[in-house]
């Protein structure tokens, strides 16, 4: 039992930083070099406790959306994506914090916001935020929770219009992951199958 959570645990780390790292992060770095957009000077403490604050409120909206969610799709049989709560559970804390709530945020932010919000922005920065969600969306490959990850990418979307530093979006993608990976520890430790 031991061994399986283990290669599952270490499954979880390598997919992370091989697969989320070369697909998203690399080729936005590239990407960015190339078109010579600006670089993004590390935020101030008070603008990295704002994103946090923002980070925090997020997760509330993600409740809500999740409610209007359960709703709309009421006794509807959806598959989700590949990260489900039974995947997340076996996960031990260390998988949990570099497979959820570091790598997936910064690698997404850069070429969701940072790349291709940032190269559509001048074609409308509304119509570029709808469609880099939309993407967002379609990215997490959960028809179950399509309305909740297209509202955060709009949160997201709208934190770097508004600031231009791709560090505050990845911030608030930050917090709300790893509210995730909190829950998801406080359920495994306080209440064991």
């Amino acid at each position: 039992m031991l061994a399986g959570k283990v290669s599952t645990n270490l499954y979880y780390i390598l997919n992370a930083l091989l697969v989320s790292i070369p697909a998203f992060l690399i080729p936005a770095l590239l990407f960015r070099r190339r078109e010579g957009f600006r670089r993004f000077p590390a935020p101030r403490f008070g603008h990295i406790m704002l994103a946090a604050a923002i980070g925090i409120g997020g997760i509330y909206m993600n409740a809500a959306l999740s409610l209007l969610n359960q709703a709309i799709y009421f006794n509807v049989d959806l598959v989700s994506n590949s990260t489900t709560a039974a995947t997340i559970a076996e996960l031990g804390p260390i998988a949990m914090l570099i497979g959820l709530a570091l790598v997936p945020p910064v690698s997404e932010e850069f070429i969701m916001r940072g790349t291709l919000l940032e190269s559509w922005r001048r074609y409308g920065p509304w119509g570029a935020a709808i469609i880099t969600s939309v993407l967002f969306a379609l990215l997490h490959a959960a028809p179950s929770g399509i309305m909740i990850y297209f509202g955060m990418g709009m949160l997201l979307a709208i934190v770097y219009l508004i600031t231009r530093n791709v560090w505050l979006s990845v911030t608030v993608h930050m917090v709300n992951n790893l509210s995730s990976v909190i829950s998801a520890l406080y359920l495994k430790y306080l209440y064991p199958p």
